[in-house]
């Protein structure tokens, strides 16, 4: 469902109530900063997969929704982007440090996680520490993504 597709069904399940969409941090899909003579444009496209839905007397939720593109400014990105502190890492590189692997292989995935996502040592022992837990615990050792928070 496309997002005025999802204004319209909150329209007719609620009527006569108020109800309000926003997108925030966690609806956010995608970041695209656009470039002209290697100096930002004044505006940049921004991709939501969410909205988030107020339903006067209702606790607020987050749908689901098809792609949503709109613009933001310079400034605007530039606040989202000043906000993350962490990236989701994938299994490729989390399954570098299962038991299996040998000590130069660990050292090589570290290094290669720290240049691509600049991390800090404490946030990448973290996300190692609990691979080595949730494998030891039997649990699954990788968890579905998260997806990354910022604000706009």
């Amino acid at each position: 469902m496309d997002f005025y597709s999802a204004q319209q069904f909150f329209a007719n399940l609620f009527p006569g109530k108020k109800i309000s969409y926003h997108f925030d941090k966690l609806c956010l899909r995608q970041l695209e900063c656009v470039f002209t003579d290697g100096m930002p444009n004044v505006y940049h496209h921004v991709e939501f997969n969410k909205v988030k839905v107020d339903v006067e007397g209702m606790a607020s939720q987050y749908i689901p929704i098809d792609s949503h593109r709109a613009n933001i400014s310079w400034a605007a990105f530039k606040d989202v982007i000043s906000e993350v502190t962490n990236v989701n890492v994938t299994e490729n590189f989390l399954s570098a440090f299962s038991s299996d692997s040998t000590p130069d292989e660990k050292v090589a995935a570290r290094a290669e996680l720290q240049a691509l996502t600049g991390l800090s040592d404490k946030i990448i022992n973290e996300k190692i520490q609990k691979v080595q837990d949730e494998a030891i615990n039997g649990k699954a050792a990788l968890a579905p993504p998260v997806p990354i928070t910022v604000s706009l």
